[in-house]
């Protein structure tokens, strides 16, 4: 299980909500370059994502940041 933290809003989002995003074009006039997924307050998923926790996939533990 990953958790990844808007940096603008700081709403944390589960996988589960990750799959629920809308998304955008990254550049209307060049649809080559794709889709982008965009948190609930607008801001893009791949621009300053903060991740706080994700499981290790060879041991299995989950391994996460500290607050600060």
């Amino acid at each position: 299980m990953s958790l990844w933290q808007c940096s603008k809003c700081f709403k944390i989002y589960q996988f589960v909500d990750y799959l629920k995003l809308e998304s955008r074009w990254i550049d209307k006039n060049n649809k080559d370059q794709g889709k982008t997924l965009l948190y609930t307050c607008g801001k893009p998923f791949l621009t300053d994502k903060w991740q706080l926790k994700t499981e290790d996939p060879a041991t299995g533990h989950i391994l996460s940041l500290p607050y600060i």
